[in-house]
């Protein structure tokens, strides 16, 4: 019992100082169960309303300011330049019919319509460590209504954000991403990036013939030929389209990636690099699993959004723990020094006031 009420008294100061410091507490303390505020205020032996106060104090909070995001950068990524990656992914909420700003999208993984929230993440990652960035909600015409944004408006907002970060070579994402229009916007502002095409996407070689990728005699490869590069024009932009030849285990077939970039590298480094973009899936699958992305109840859209900062605090904790103290475990760490590891760790990059 003397135990508990310490523990009350380090983190009603520590509440104080730090801004949701007691919420993200909670989501590393209550990890794999329901992240809820009253399952945090059990591990935490705190009320659920400091839990929830705590919570709300993340609302209009950024989740990385721009001289943290360089320091935490610069620590894990020892000063080598990473990468950036874009992507999408659902928040399903479908009993939540009550919560604002909720929408249907099309739900990859269950290949079906759901009811939830889209978000748009940004990352940093060297190739094996992953630092989120930002995020932005994406809200249907419906609902935003006059504020409502596309998705080159919501890229460019990203790329604003993290405008700072001068350690990352190349912007990476999926098919999803390679439009005119971002892919215009992105040359304009002088950055590399490398995305998948549709191999239906109608371009013109050198020698002037415009078919369909998949129909282009100039991708056609050799038997033993397994990767190519093709210079190409695209409603007047010069990129570079790279054709990828694989077998399918499953199916004993031939199978074919096309990667398209503004900048003219060798066929397998096209490869390497778009590779690097699993790593924003696998921590996709950590912040949902682990921290309960899509676990918040409240109906407020700003709770929502203020329950994904504190996530993205909490995984980039994770990521500075695991480094700074040699791949220990969070887990095993008790929970006095959890807490004052998360006041030291807000206070040293930024997350004070």
């Amino acid at each position: 019992q003397k135990g508990e009420i310490g523990m009350g008294k380090i983190l009603n100061n520590i509440r104080k100082k730090v801004y949701g410091s007691v919420y993200i507490a909670g989501l590393i303390l209550n990890r794999n169960k329901r992240q809820v505020c009253t399952n945090m205020s059990k591990s935490l032996c705190l009320s659920h309303d400091k839990v929830y106060r705590s919570l709300k104090m993340n609302i209009d909070k950024l989740v990385l300011f721009n001289n943290a995001i360089k320091k935490i950068v610069k620590l894990i990524g020892n000063n080598q330049r990473g990468n950036i990656i874009i992507d999408d992914t659902g928040v399903s909420k479908f009993n939540s019919f009550f919560t604002e700003a909720v929408s249907s999208f099309y739900n990859v993984i269950k290949n079906k319509l759901d009811y939830g929230f889209k978000i748009f993440v940004i990352v940093w990652t060297d190739g094996k460590n992953v630092i989120p960035l930002g995020f932005r909600y994406y809200l249907s015409k419906d609902i935003s209504e006059d504020l409502y944004k596309t998705k080159l408006e919501i890229l460019k907002e990203l790329l604003d954000e993290v405008g700072h970060l001068s350690n990352f070579s190349h912007l990476l994402g999926d098919g999803h991403f390679s439009t005119i229009e971002i892919m215009k916007t992105l040359i304009n502002r002088q950055i590399t990036f490398v995305f998948k095409i549709a191999k239906n996407k109608k371009v013109t070689t050198e020698d002037g013939i415009s078919a369909q990728i998949q129909h282009h005699s100039s991708f056609k490869m050799q038997r033993n030929q397994r990767s190519k590069v093709v210079p190409v024009t695209y409603y007047g932009m010069l990129l570079y389209v790279s054709v990828h030849k694989f077998k399918n285990l499953k199916t004993l077939q031939w199978n074919y990636l096309y990667l398209v970039s503004n900048c003219y590298y060798h066929a397998k480094s096209y490869l390497k690099l778009y590779k690097q973009r699993w790593n924003i899936e696998v921590f996709f699958r950590t912040i949902k699993q682990d921290f309960g992305l899509a676990h918040c109840q409240s109906r407020s859209f700003k709770i929502q959004q203020a329950h994904t900062r504190s996530i993205f605090i909490a995984y980039t904790f994770f990521k500075y723990h695991k480094i700074l103290d040699h791949d220990e475990s969070v887990s095993d760490l008790k929970q006095t020094s959890i807490v004052s590891s998360i006041a030291s760790f807000c206070h040293n990059f930024g997350y004070h006031a």
